[in-house]
C-alpha cells in the first residue's frame, strides 16, 4: 500500500500520464520479464489512479498536487491574471516538476524575474520527488540567467570548508565552488573528532563522556530513527535529513559503518519508482554522499563521529583521508610511511618501548621500534622527557627517524599549550 501511495504522489507532482509511464517502462526495463511485470503494475496503478480522481470528484476536493497543476494550467491558459513580477525561491534544489511548471508559467505570462538560493552539495531529497536535473541543466529550463556564488558560512571555521570541499567535489557533477568562512571563532582541534568503539557499550559509554564533557546543545545525527534509545538524555536527536536547516555547537554522527542500512545506505527503493522518479547522476552513492556533507558542516564547534571497530564506512577512510593528506601538505611533513607511500608515521608506545608506525594501522602496519638513546632515560618514552632532555637528544642525534619523532613529540606540547 505505501508503495502505491508513494508511487501516486510522484505520478502527480511530475505531472505525468499513463501512455508516459509505458514509454519509461520500455526504456528502462528492456528485459522481457521485468517489462512484463512492470506493464501490470502500470495497467493496476491505472485503475487505482481512476478511482482515486473519482473519489475526490465525488468529494469535490482536491490534493495537494491538484493545487499546482491546477494552478499551473490555469495560468498557461490566460484564464487568470496575476500581479507577480518578481519571485523568489529559497532551497531551489528541492524543487518539483510541477512546481517549476507554476513557475515558469508565472515567468512566461508576467515576464517576472526570478532569484533562487540553491545548493546542489545539500541535494538530498530525491526520495521526496525533487528533480536533480532542474538545477543541474539550469539553462535547459530557463533561457536567460546569471549564476552568481555565495561564497560566504559564518557557522563554522575555514578548515570545515577545506575538508568538507574535498570530499564533496570527487563526485564530478557537483557544481564546483570555493567557500570562505567568516567565522573568526578559534576552532576548537581536532574539528573532526573519528572516534572507534567495539560494541554498543562502548558507543553508548563514548555518548555519556561527549554529554558529561560539553554538556549544552549537542545532537546526535542519526541515517535512521531506529536505533534512538542509545542516546543519552541531554543530547538532541534527529536524522541527517531533518537536521539539514539546523546547527549545533557540537555535533555526534553515529553509526557510520559498512552496513546495508548505515552509511553509506544500500537500501534502495523499490525500482517500479524509476517510473516516476527524476534520473540519478552515475557517481555511486552520490546522494548518501551529499547527505555526509550534510552532516559534517552542522557543527559551529566541534563534529564526533562513531564509528565501529573494523568496519568503518568507506567515507570514513575518505574523510581519514582527506584530514591527514591536507596535514602533510599543509605542514610539509616529509615522514610518509615507506610502506603503504600514502599515510604519516605517528608515534606509539607500548609499555618500555617507543615507536613510529603507520597511521593507517591496522591496513597498513608498518612499524619502526626503537627506544631512547640514554642510559638514564632507556624506558621512558619522548613524552616523558622535560624540554632539556628532549633538546639535548634533538641536538646530540642525527637519526632521522629519532628527528621525526621529536618534531612529532614538540608539536604535541605546543598544541598542548596554545
Amino acid at each position: 500500500m505505501d508503495l502505491i501511495f508513494t508511487f501516486l504522489w510522484l505520478f502527480k507532482s511530475n505531472s505525468m500520464w499513463i501512455d508516459k509511464l509505458y514509454e519509461k517502462n520500455d526504456l528502462l526495463f528492456n528485459k522481457k520479464k521485468r517489462n512484463l511485470r512492470w506493464k501490470i503494475f502500470i495497467k493496476i496503478f491505472g485503475k487505482v489512479l481512476n478511482y482515486y480522481e473519482e473519489n475526490l470528484k465525488n468529494l469535490n476536493v482536491i490534493d495537494f498536487n491538484d493545487m499546482i497543476n491546477n494552478s499551473s494550467k490555469i495560468i498557461k491558459n490566460n484564464e487568470i491574471q496575476t500581479p507577480y513580477k518578481y519571485i523568489i525561491i529559497d532551497e531551489f534544489q528541492d524543487i518539483w516538476i510541477s512546481r517549476y511548471k507554476l513557475i515558469k508559467n508565472i515567468i512566461d505570462r508576467n515576464n517576472a524575474e526570478l532569484f533562487c538560493v540553491w545548493d546542489n552539495w545539500q541535494s538530498i531529497y530525491r526520495f521526496t520527488w525533487w528533480d536533480l536535473n532542474i538545477f543541474t541543466h539550469f539553462n535547459k529550463y530557463f533561457e536567460f540567467w546569471e549564476q552568481v556564488f555565495i561564497n560566504k558560512t559564518y557557522r563554522y571555521p575555514q578548515k570545515v570548508n577545506v575538508v568538507t570541499h574535498k570530499f564533496i567535489t570527487k563526485n564530478k557533477a557537483q557544481i564546483n565552488k570555493i567557500l570562505e568562512s567568516w567565522n573568526k571563532d578559534k576552532p576548537e582541534e581536532p574539528i573532526f573528532n573519528i572516534l572507534s568503539y567495539k560494541n554498543e557499550s562502548e558507543k553508548k559509554e563514548l555518548l555519556n563522556k561527549i554529554l558529561f564533557k560539553y554538556k549544552t546543545d549537542i545532537t546526535a545525527l542519526w541515517r535512521y530513527t531506529k536505533d534512538k534509545n542509545i542516546v543519552p538524555n541531554g543530547i538532541n536527536f534527529m536524522t541527517i535529513h531533518w537536521s539539514k536547516w539546523l546547527e549545533s555547537d557540537y555535533i555526534v554522527i553515529l553509526n557510520w559503518n559498512r552496513w546495508k542500512s548505515w552509511f553509506p545506505s544500500e537500501i534502495k527503493d523499490d525500482s517500479l519508482l524509476d517510473l516516476v522518479l527524476s534520473e540519478p547522476d552515475n557517481y555511486k552513492y552520490s546522494e548518501e554522499r551529499r547527505l555526509f556533507y550534510v552532516a559534517l558542516t552542522r557543527a559551529k564547534k566541534k563534529t564526533f563521529i562513531l564509528t565501529k571497530e573494523w568496519s568503518k564506512s568507506f567515507f570514513i577512510e575518505e574523510l581519514e583521508e582527506i584530514l591527514w593528506i591536507k596535514a602533510i601538505k599543509t605542514e610539509n611533513i616529509e615522514n610518509i610511511c615507506p610502506r603503504c607511500k600514502k599515510w604519516e608515521l605517528i608515534p606509539r608506545e607500548n609499555f618500555a618501548k617507543w615507536a613510529l608506525g603507520c597511521n593507517r594501522y591496522p591496513k597498513c602496519n608498518y612499524t619502526i621500534k626503537t627506544i631512547s638513546p640514554l642510559k638514564r632515560h632507556k624506558w621512558l618514552p619522548l613524552s616523558e622527557l622535560d624540554d632539556k632532555w628532549l633538546n639535548w637528544i634533538k641536538n646530540k642525534f642525527k637519526d632521522k627517524v629519532m628527528q621525526y619523532s621529536i618534531y612529532y613529540e614538540e608539536e604535541r606540547r605546543r598544541n598542548n599549550n596554545k
